[in-house]
C-alpha cells in the first residue's frame, strides 16, 4: 500500500452525532491544520448509524473531506475506526472522536516527531 509520510487523514467515527457537535470538531481541525501550514490532509468522517443527509450535504463541495457510512452499525466504533483506516492512503492516520476539539499545539505534538523521523511505515 502506498502510503504517503507528508499526508495527515484525520478519522472522526461517529455514531449518531448532532451536525453542529460534529461540525465544530471537524472546524476545530481545519483551523489547527491551517495555522500549522499543513497542505496535504483529509478528513474521513464515518457515519456509523442512522445516516444523516445533513453531514454529507455539508461536506458534499470540500474535496479534503470524505463521507462514509458504514450498513452495519451494530459492529460500533471498531468496525468505523477499521473502514477509515481501510480507505486511508496517507502516512499519518489521527483518529477523534467526534465531540473532540483539537488545538495546533495538540496536533503538533501529534506530528511533528513523526514526520520528521525517519519512521518506517
Amino acid at each position: 500500500m502506498d502510503r504517503k509520510k507528508d499526508h495527515i487523514t484525520f478519522g472522526i467515527p461517529s455514531y449518531n452525532s448532532s451536525l453542529g457537535v460534529l461540525n465544530l470538531t471537524v472546524q476545530s481541525i481545519i483551523a489547527s491544520v491551517n495555522s500549522l501550514r499543513i497542505q496535504q490532509f483529509h478528513i474521513f468522517i464515518c457515519l456509523n448509524g442512522k445516516p444523516n443527509q445533513g453531514i454529507k450535504e455539508l461536506y458534499q463541495n470540500n474535496p479534503n473531506i470524505r463521507v462514509i457510512h458504514t450498513t452495519n452499525f451494530a459492529k460500533g466504533k471498531s468496525r468505523a475506526v477499521n473502514e477509515i483506516h481501510r480507505q486511508t492512503r496517507s502516512g499519518l492516520l489521527i483518529i477523534i472522536d467526534d465531540d473532540v476539539l483539537i488545538d495546533r499545539v495538540s496536533l503538533s505534538l501529534l506530528t511533528e516527531k513523526i514526520q520528521h523521523e525517519d519512521i518506517p511505515l
